[in-house]
């Protein structure tokens, strides 16, 4: 056996086109509405809001680290 650690960086779908959305329950909950549309349901946030991103609503990670093996006869 070999043990080790294995890295896997996360890069999210880009949509240029503008059409992502990101809901946040925790918004939902406490009735918070994004400013980009005024008919929008409380919790939807859109490309411009705070804590958006331009092209998508995740985050790139970097830091994924996990243990990683290999069994002989693999």
């Amino acid at each position: 056996m070999s043990y080790g650690v294995r890295w896997e960086p996360f890069f999210p779908v880009d949509f240029t086109d503008g059409t992502t959305y990101l809901v946040d329950l925790a918004k939902l909950r406490q009735g918070i509405k994004t400013a980009q549309y005024t008919n929008a349901s409380p919790g939807v946030f859109y490309i411009g809001d705070p804590g958006v991103g331009k092209t998508s609503v995740q985050n790139t990670q970097w830091g994924n680290l996990s243990p990683a093996w290999v069994s002989p006869g693999m």
